[in-house]
């Protein structure tokens, strides 16, 4: 991701604007969700909208598309069509329950929860992928028992397909000081529980505590009060000025000098109080 930000350096974003009509319509629609269900509801909308950001997106392809990742250029993949998604919904067939009696679709699956609604898709992953804290990785298992891999065997040769594994997860030494090298897990069995946000925190050492009250200094000393006119200390406290703090958040001070020379308290932001019923 830090890569990718060089590229938005000095870049500035704005989408092509709509009708004013359609202008006004988006403007009320706070998330991503809603617009999404606007646009398939009325594909007009969904027409102007597409069209709208594509000056954003062609310039984000070219900006990318300059950059270089460990002396390779960055690839920028378009982004899948209305058929690519269509022919994705249909490979759905071969998961769904021949005697249900509705069938579902691509769009059932909202998150990984509705996944169970396909009891032969929920099979498939268990047995294809493994979801860790930071990846998602796909494998075909190839086995003759299995009915996804007899109709989709894999691409590669048998003798290269042997030899690829899952990417190992992060697994620390014994002592904990560093962590085990790729060459030495791959191909091994590994779990996900040495991952670094697993790790504890530090905990704050004596040293620590002894510096806790610097950081806070600036917000517990309290600085004398002067003057708002004339920057005297003598500040004037009557009983005035305490009905005045029962009224406004904010009273400035005043000192004797002034309130004497006929000055009143600068005051902001005027309290609600609650009027008294009259009898």
């Amino acid at each position: 991701m830090s890569i990718l930000n060089l590229a938005l350096q000095n870049v500035a974003l704005e989408r092509k604007a709509m009708s004013d009509d359609q202008e006004f319509r988006v403007k009320s629609l706070s998330t991503m969700k809603k617009r999404r269900d606007l646009a398939k509801k009325e594909p007009n909308m969904k027409e102007a909208m597409v069209s709208s950001v594509e000056p954003v997106i062609a310039l984000l392809t070219q900006r990318f598309g300059r950059l270089k990742y460990q002396g390779e250029d960055v690839k920028v993949q378009d982004a899948a069509s209305e058929d690519e998604i269509s022919t994705i919904s249909s490979a759905l067939d071969l998961f769904r329950d021949p005697e249900a009696e509705d069938p579902l679709t691509l769009e059932d699956i909202v998150d990984r929860k509705n996944i169970k609604k396909f009891p032969r898709l929920e099979k498939i992953m268990e047995e294809h992928c493994r979801a860790r804290h930071y990846s998602f990785q796909v494998k075909k298992c190839g086995l003759d028992s299995c009915f996804y891999c007899v109709m989709n065997p894999p691409r590669l040769s048998e003798e290269t397909f042997r030899t690829l594994h899952w990417l190992p997860d992060p697994v620390a030494e014994d002592d904990g000081s560093a962590y085990k090298t790729f060459d030495d897990l791959y191909g091994t069995e590994t779990t996900d529980k040495d991952r670094p946000s697993l790790k504890e925190h530090c905990s704050p050492t004596e040293r620590d505590e002894k510096l806790k009250g610097i950081h806070t200094a600036a917000v517990t000393v309290q600085f004398e009060e002067i003057c708002f006119f004339c920057g005297d200390t003598d500040i004037y406290t009557g009983q005035d000025i305490q009905d005045l703090k029962a009224q406004y958040s904010i009273i400035r001070p005043i000192c004797s000098g002034c309130k004497a020379a006929g000055k009143e308290p600068a005051r902001r932001n005027a309290l609600k109080v609650e009027k008294k019923r009259k009898n």
